[in-house]
């Protein structure tokens, strides 16, 4: 069974999926899976800023799309996800088949008034990265290996700009979480774990922490790798837009995930 889902929503997501799910089980096809033929970002609320706004193009981009993507790896009847589209094809900015443009002023970060100056493909049309194609090369590194059962990531999120969070800084901001984060394994014993902010904000992670909820450990002889999607590493002059750097295992502790970032931690050893 297929269906689209244009949306950076979580809650939204999980309920099409949900409703999917009994509707199916009502008329005797529950063991039917679900494929999501083509799903992309929508019109998104701005953090704080009552307006609507396009991802596409923009950092916020990358970090709405790797949070759907963690989202829906826990959907067991989920057989297959596709994302419209690879580069962009008619429906851009300015174009007669383009969607109608958002109303209103600027929304810092985001990029209103139009697709953000880019249609939804993971490429321009002459197949230079956007965000959300260097998103999906860092999330697509998971790719054959076995997940690790993680622990719910929002309580390792030690502040939120620089602020201790209480009950009513963890809530959920236009149906997104605070941090997203799935983790990998393969057969050599290479753990991977991707993690994004999907909000406005610098998140202080215990990302030690958040490996030890999945019985992963660290050694003197572990070697850790982070290749992060930044506003920064957009800057830079290279093709993939992404940047990496090492980290000595015993001080792995605590990090900060700037604005809608998007980091790989590889920990081998």
């Amino acid at each position: 069974f297929s269906w689209h889902a244009y949306s950076a929503n979580i809650d939204e997501l999980r309920g099409c999926y949900l409703f999917y799910s009994k509707l199916l089980d009502r008329h005797g096809y529950g063991d039917v899976p679900q494929i999501v033929t083509e799903y992309n970002l929508d019109a998104i609320p701005c953090a704080g800023a009552g307006k609507i706004c396009h991802p596409h193009g923009k950092l916020a981009g990358g970090a709405l799309l790797t949070t759907a993507w963690i989202e829906m790896q826990s959907w067991p009847d989920l057989e297959g996800l596709f994302v419209y589209r690879g580069a962009d094809g008619p429906f851009i900015p300015n174009s007669k088949f383009t969607m109608p443009p958002v109303e209103g002023g600027p929304c810092p970060g985001v990029g209103c008034d139009s697709l953000g100056g880019s249609g939804f493909g993971l490429l321009y049309g002459d197949g230079t990265r956007k965000p959300q194609g260097a998103a999906f090369s860092l999330f697509s590194t998971l790719e054959g290996m076995e997940l690790v059962d993680l622990a719910e990531p929002t309580p390792f999120v030690a502040e939120i700009d620089g602020e201790v969070p209480n009950n009513a800084g963890a809530e959920l901001a236009g149906g997104l979480p605070m941090l997203a984060a799935l983790a990998g394994r393969d057969q050599s014993g290479k753990v991977r774990l991707l993690v994004a902010n999907p909000q406005d904000v610098t998140v202080t992670v215990d990302i030690a922490g958040l490996l030890r909820s999945g019985q992963i450990e660290t050694s003197d002889k572990t070697t850790i790798t982070v290749t992060s999607l930044t506003e920064e590493s957009l800057t830079k002059d290279t093709r993939d837009l992404v940047s990496s750097s090492e980290v000595e295992a015993g001080t792995l502790g605590a990090a900060e995930l700037e604005p809608f970032s998007v980091q790989v931690y590889e920990l081998q050893g």
